[in-house]
């Protein structure tokens, strides 16, 4: 049996545990930390702050970078600027490529279009696309 990771939970997230390249494309896009703020999404930045003992203005600058690359999506909803994860694995490719992605990234997704893609998208058909 092979051994989980935070990144298995990140592409667990996204409906999609059974893959095997979205954890490592996980792992080339955040670090240990990160992922585990990740994980606590939705949050606000002071709900952040205050779960993992650092200052708000630290936590605005790790959030900051997790959404230049792709992995989180600031919000305005019922009033309240929250930072979510990213919903599915079409909306982190598309985000994860947008900024200046490492060659290790592109790769990475190449391989997951040749191999997991199609089948992915044959499920993804199936589900309701809920709001955010």
């Amino acid at each position: 049996m092979s051994r989980r990771t935070i990144y298995n939970n990140l592409a667990e997230r996204l409906g999609l545990s059974e893959s095997r390249l979205l954890p490592r494309i996980f792992k080339e896009l955040a670090a240990p930390f990160e992922a585990t703020l990740l994980l606590a999404l939705p949050a606000t930045p002071g709900e952040l702050a205050n779960k993992f003992g650092l200052n708000e203005d630290r936590i605005n600058k790790i959030l900051d970078g997790l959404m230049v690359k792709g992995l989180a999506i600031p919000l305005v909803k019922e009033g309240v600027y929250k930072y979510f994860m990213v919903r599915n694995a079409l909306q982190l490719h598309d985000s994860s490529l947008q900024f200046d992605a490492s060659e290790k990234v592109i790769d990475l997704w190449r391989e997951f279009r040749g191999s997991e893609w199609y089948d992915i998208c044959k499920e993804l058909r199936k589900l309701p696309m809920p709001g955010m």
